[in-house]
């Protein structure tokens, strides 16, 4: 069972390779700062359009899970 500082961290980790994945958004991935309920999941500047909030959620995709498990035992996140 992952910590909640685990939890963080990976959700941070994700949301930063989405971040830089993704071509119509312009975050400043030095803001990226992980939230606590209530408010959304992570709290993000976009260089353009100013601050957003992201609600990450979890895939139960068999292949985007065995993907993510590999990249949390290599600690690529």
């Amino acid at each position: 069972m992952r910590s909640e500082s685990d939890k963080a961290r990976i959700e941070v980790a994700i949301f930063s390779e989405f971040a830089t994945c993704a071509g119509e958004l312009n975050i400043d991935l030095d803001s990226v700062d992980k939230r606590e309920p209530p408010d959304p999941d992570i709290l993000a500047r976009d260089i353009r359009q100013g601050w957003m909030a992201f609600e990450l959620v979890e895939l139960c995709d068999s292949d985007i899970a065995a993907c993510n498990t590999e990249l949390i035992k290599t600690g690529a996140t």
